[in-house]
């Protein structure tokens, strides 16, 4: 069973407009559409629930997504993406499945999608750049439960029956089981059998501005959308899904009735299965290439496919494969053909993505950087005075404003080399972009040691720590 309810002030008062139907509605529908996303890019075998993923700055020819709290987590996987409704990641996905096919293949599944003016299906769409209905919403995330079959609604026996396939049978098992292990807000992790804690598949969204607030639930009977607004689209500052919506959605699904939430979950479909995959390349573990698996991790795959972590863009910077030097055993330095050594060997490296290299421990940099040339080989170094780097401040450098008042001091920003936009991360969370050359003044704050990072187009970086106080 599916279903969507509106509640409005005095519904049957037409002086004030009571009546109007949100449930058709069309209103922007924030975040609650990633689901989707994944589970098609599933289907093409662009990822699976473990795939690394780049939350990290990056400019899609002038568009910059950002999260909802304006921070970056660096590496992180399809299932913590979708958990934490991450929108750098969603992008990340739609550039590569394609945002026309996207909007194709949702609306071929029985999902109305609506499009602002003539304007074509962008990279904005996913996150809620498009309008649709908490109807429409709801038929959808019910195919969670179906199969992948979405069905229109009925209000009585009547009413025809229409269904759609929205998504594949495992993908759409997948991609519950990721919204199904997610913890619901407020309820401590530790508690997994607390009785009033029913087994569901939860997404929230907010749109811009704060004019819509979502949440929806499937279970396997029942799947209920809520969606908190004004009619007029006025916003609601502070008001958003996790804590507006979502507590309405939790306390419809534990009024619900035992017997119709057992058995709490299907089975996995036979074109699911689990493996073990490797991070950064993102494919599947093979003991004689040990070395270039630096992290292990659990994964759903989607029909045996098993696919490498997604290229950066147009895969002309970083694409997933196993590079090969050869090194002097005896100093671990790289040689090539000119050098004199005789015994040399091959070294296999399994490099991270150029854009995540910033949020890597130094571990998994020394593991994974090409070995530094051997001085007995004279080989050029590849990289020059071009390297980014940044100059208006040294490392455990200490910044007090010398004038008496509240206020902290101002900390100019400069770096030279890179390439393109430069991406300023301050203790995480983006806080500049800036031209090449260009300066500016930052000021903090709060006291305390701070984590200045600037990262390019290309994905080199530069990174120091400095410390202020009053």
């Amino acid at each position: 069973l599916s279903g969507s309810f509106c509640w409005s002030a005095d519904f049957t008062d037409s002086k004030r407009f009571g009546h109007v139907d949100m449930v058709q509605a069309i209103r922007s529908p924030g975040s609650t559409l990633k689901p989707f996303l994944y589970g098609l890019a599933m289907e093409d075998g662009l990822i699976h629930s473990q795939s690394l993923l780049s939350d990290a700055p990056i400019d899609y020819d002038g568009y910059h997504p950002s999260n909802f709290y304006g921070n970056f987590s660096g590496p992180v996987s399809v299932t913590k993406a979708l958990q934490q409704s991450l929108n750098v990641t969603a992008v990340q996905v739609l550039y590569h499945l394609g945002p026309k096919k996207f909007v194709n293949r949702l609306e071929n599944g029985g999902l109305s999608l609506t499009l602002p003016g003539d304007s074509k299906p962008n990279l904005s769409i996913i996150l809620g750049g498009v309008g649709t209905s908490l109807e429409s919403l709801v038929q959808a995330y019910a195919a969670l439960a179906r199969n992948g079959i979405s069905s229109k609604l009925r209000f009585n026996d009547k009413d025809p029956i229409t269904q759609r396939r929205l998504l594949d049978k495992g993908a759409a098992w997948i991609i519950r089981r990721i919204l199904a292990d997610h913890s619901r807000p407020g309820l401590p992790e530790q508690i997994l059998n607390w009785s009033n804690a029913r087994d569901v598949a939860w997404k929230t969204g907010t749109s811009y501005g704060y004019r819509d607030a979502w949440s929806i639930g499937v279970t396997n009977r029942y799947t209920i959308g809520v969606w908190v607004g004004r009619p007029d689209a006025t916003p609601m500052p502070g008001h958003f899904g996790a804590i507006t919506a979502a507590p309405i959605l939790f306390d419809i699904v534990d009024s619900l009735p035992n017997r119709d939430l057992s058995p709490a979950f299907t089975a996995m479909p036979k074109n699911v299965h689990k493996t073990t995959i490797c991070w950064p390349l993102g494919t599947e573990y093979q003991p004689k290439y040990a070395s270039l698996c630096q992290q292990k991790r659990t994964a759903y795959v989607l029909n045996n496919t098993v696919p490498p972590t997604l290229p950066d863009i147009n895969g002309k910077v970083w694409q997933a494969r196993k590079q090969t030097y050869w090194i002097n055993p005896k100093t671990g330095l790289l040689v090539d053909a000119n050098c004199s050594v005789t015994k040399r060997i091959a070294k296999h490296i399994a490099k991270w993505p150029d854009a995540l290299e910033p949020w890597l421990t130094y571990s998994q940099l020394k593991v994974s950087r090409k070995p530094k040339p051997d001085p007995a080989c004279h080989i050029s170094p590849e990289r020059s005075s071009g390297q980014l780097t940044i100059r208006s401040l040294r490392n455990q450098s200490v910044f007090r404003n010398p004038a008496e008042g509240s206020e902290l001091p101002l900390v100019p920003l400069e770096a030279t080399g890179g390439q393109g936009k430069l991406y300023w991360i301050i203790n995480g969370k983006l806080a500049h972009i800036t031209q090449l050359r260009q300066i500016i003044q930052h000021r903090f704050k709060h006291e305390g040691l701070h984590t200045i990072t600037v990262t390019d187009q290309k994905g080199d970086y530069d990174s120091i720590a400095i410390r202020v106080i009053r």
